[in-house]
């Protein structure tokens, strides 16, 4: 788990030893809320996160992750923008909010600096069909020997994908993401959270770059058969992947 003292790290570049508390879970939702949270504070278009900032206290959050003032005497406050040394950083007790100019772009910048940290392979899958079940069938056929976690439901785009990776935990050994294709540039910019080898997914004209990843499996040791029956046919050869189809389907082959 992330800890206090490598959020402010990744924020600041300041180095603080002396606050190791861990983050039990990354949420941009206050309702999913568990003791020891970050609540990360989000402004949208219908409604805006710093609303459900006590909401996340009350749930027991220990910390909010904020981009817009907030009144001093009713939530403390670490405002870390424009610390130039970390002893002048007042670290208040919990449960507190973290101040910075952009509270999206700072949980960007913490998800590249814990993805960096972490020793973990990390899959990307991407295209115009088939991205959910071959995510399914990745993570299904790599949880039979490593200990692996994917992106849930549609955590596909520059929100959801960064909160994936602030919620992975030093014993994860692969990472499946399936990173959404909505608009000019967005894989280039989701690259920069995968940053390692790739699976692009498509009917046509995607490129396949997986040369890195070497893992050996049997067929028989997936648990769901029922999945392979339905969606796809996994096979094994000697240090890279390809894409087969079977009809519309896309058919995964990992090595």
């Amino acid at each position: 788990m992330i800890t206090l003292s490598e959020i402010i790290q990744a924020l600041t570049n300041k180095t603080i030893r002396s606050y190791e508390l861990p983050i039990t879970e990354a949420v941009i939702d206050s309702r999913k809320v568990i003791p020891g949270s970050l609540f990360i504070a989000l402004p949208g278009e219908q409604t805006d996160g710093h609303q459900y900032i006590n909401s996340a206290f009350k749930r027991g959050a220990n910390f909010a992750l904020i981009s817009k003032d907030l009144p001093a005497d009713e939530y403390g406050i670490l405002d870390i923008r424009n610390i130039k040394e970390a002893k002048a950083l007042k670290i208040p007790p919990v449960p507190f909010c973290i101040r910075v100019d952009d509270s999206l772009k700072a949980m960007q910048n913490i998800a590249r600096y814990w993805r960096k940290k972490l020793p973990i392979r990390v899959i990307g899958i991407t295209g115009s069909i088939g991205k959910s079940s071959t995510k399914e069938l990745t993570a299904e056929v790599l949880s039979q020997k490593y200990y692996t976690y994917k992106n849930p439901g549609n955590y596909n785009n520059e929100i959801g994908l960064p909160l994936t990776i602030l919620n992975l935990g030093n014993g994860h050994e692969r990472l499946i993401l399936e990173m959404g294709f909505y608009y000019s540039g967005e894989i280039t910019f989701l690259d920069r959270f995968v940053n390692q080898s790739h699976l692009f997914n498509h009917q046509s004209n995607k490129l396949l770059s997986f040369c890195s990843l070497q893992i050996r499996f049997k067929l028989i040791q997936l648990r769901h058969k029922q999945i392979h029956r339905s969606y796809c046919s996994v096979g094994v050869t000697q240090g890279r992947i390809r894409v087969a189809r079977k009809g519309r389907l896309p058919v995964l082959v990992v090595s």
